[in-house]
Parts: C-alpha cells; structure tokens; sequence
C-alpha cells in the first residue's frame, strides 16, 4: 500500500525542506519529507483550546483500543473526548 503524501506548505525549521502530512500508529501528524536524515515533526492541532486546563490547542489521535480522539497536549493534564472525526 503506498502512503499518500500531502504537502502543507510549511519548511522544516531545521533543514529547510517542505514539511509534509504523514499516517503513523497513532494517526496523522506533520513531519519533515527528508526523513530518515531529518526527524522533525509536529501535531496538527484542532484549533480548540482544552476545557480543563487552557492549553492553546487539543490534537487528534487515534489508538486501536478507543478508535480516533482528541486530548491535550500539556503533561498531567489527561484531557480527552472520543469520537473524534
């Protein structure tokens, strides 16, 4: 099965090569189209602040267990909904 890449318009801070959107275990996130040589990624953010403790954004994940979800990103905070889509 091929991986569908999608361009985001953003470069990598590190080397300067476009960043790209990526499917891992856990979902989709932003990584950099040089990789193995570069290792740089990011979450894609909801553009939603957390309801419980004001993080700036929640970011969608997925695990074979609950199916897709949304949760916070701050340590400790522990934050999530299910039924993400």
């Amino acid at each position: 099965m091929e991986e569908k890449i999608e361009a985001t318009g953003e470069v990598c801070p590190k080397c300067g090569k476009p960043m790209v959107i990526k499917t891992g275990r856990f979902g989709k996130f932003i990584a950099c189209s040089d990789y193995p040589a570069c290792k740089t990624t990011k979450a894609i953010t909801t553009g939603v602040k957390c309801p419980e403790c004001g993080t700036p954004f929640l970011v969608e994940k997925y695990s074979k267990s609950e199916g897709n979800y949304i949760a916070c990103i701050k340590e400790g905070c522990g934050y999530k909904k299910s039924g993400a889509k």
